[in-house]
């Protein structure tokens, strides 16, 4: 009699021990699934928020064009150039400096010279001219000679009195120091290398 008391106790201990056991697992489960669907959301939240970030582009708006360059600085290498109303993709935007993405590549151009958006405007390239570094342009004003300066200022040191039809060859620019206008730095063999206005200067 003993020993079967003793095994009914035995036996409802055990099944008391496995009912825990059983809650206590439902419970684990059911709080790892609320966790999971509390973090959904969140997640969802942010796929729509770069889902909703606007595509920029950038169009050229000078009508002499502008260089792209390796790095974000006017004095970084020149790595092709693109004209007047060409619009293309941006990647960054960086301390006034614009990075695209074109045929030839990506690079970097002075915010300056381009407008960023979404749609950019409508551009009158009519009296646009291309002139690019590594190529060549002739000098022609309306009186007198092109003056060749030490740097792209109308106030800089006159550096040559250049004839109008010298040809030169093209080096760096455009580039526009604030002034509204642009500039190319040139050389030529008679005169040296210099900055001249780009309204001065054709291409050949």
């Amino acid at each position: 009699m003993r020993q079967l008391r003793h095994a009914l106790i035995l036996a409802t201990a055990t099944a008391v021990v496995a009912l825990a056991v059983g809650a206590w697992t439902e419970l684990t489960t059911q709080a790892r699934a609320a966790s999971t669907l509390d973090s959904q959301p969140e997640v969802t939240a942010k796929s729509a928020s770069v889902a909703e970030r606007p595509v920029l582009f950038a169009r050229v708006v000078k009508p002499f064009g502008a260089s792209v360059r390796a790095v974000p600085s006017s004095e970084a290498a020149i790595l092709y150039s693109i004209r007047c109303g060409d619009t293309w993709p941006v990647l960054s935007v960086e301390q006034g400096w614009v990075k695209i993405r074109t045929e030839s590549g990506a690079g970097w151009v002075g915010g300056s010279r381009v407008a960023v958006s979404s749609a950019p405007p409508a551009v009158d390239c009519a009296d646009a001219r291309f002139i690019y570094p590594t190529g060549s342009a002739a000098t022609s004003v309306p009186s007198g000679c092109l003056s060749l300066r030490n740097r792209p200022s109308s106030e800089a040191t006159i550096l040559s009195c250049v004839d109008n039809g010298h040809v030169y060859a093209v080096l760096d620019g455009p580039f526009d120091p604030g002034s509204g206008d642009d500039w190319f730095r040139v050389s030529s063999p008679s005169t040296g290398s210099g900055w001249a206005l780009a309204k001065h200067l054709f291409p050949r």
